[in-house]
């Protein structure tokens, strides 16, 4: 469980990339064995295909709409320090084993 203010820099984040690479939606979810968590996210959901890249082992990041191979691997790059804060916050709290 992340704290109402990374919550909230994480949303912001989100809506920002929609606007800056004309997406529809991006979004950050925890990766809990074969689950995902969300975290937060901006933007419309549709029916369109979802697509997904890990940023580190235990956050990745969903998005619909157009963005290149190369990009989506550049943002996932940038977002790693980010990723890793949020990692860190989230070992706080103690979570059941899952198993998959």
């Amino acid at each position: 469980m992340l704290v109402f203010k990374t919550q909230q820099e994480l949303k912001m984040l989100c809506q920002t990339l929609c606007q800056e690479y004309n997406l529809q939606s991006f979004y950050l979810a925890q990766i809990i064995g074969k689950r995902r968590h969300f975290l937060a996210g901006s933007g419309v959901e549709c029916f369109s295909g979802v697509n997904r890249l890990n940023i580190t082992e235990g956050i990745t990041m969903f998005w619909q709409g157009r963005l290149t191979e190369i990009k989506a691997k550049l943002l996932a790059y940038q977002l790693v320090p980010l990723a890793r804060r949020i990692e860190k916050e989230l070992q706080c709290f103690v979570t059941p084993d899952i198993e998959d």
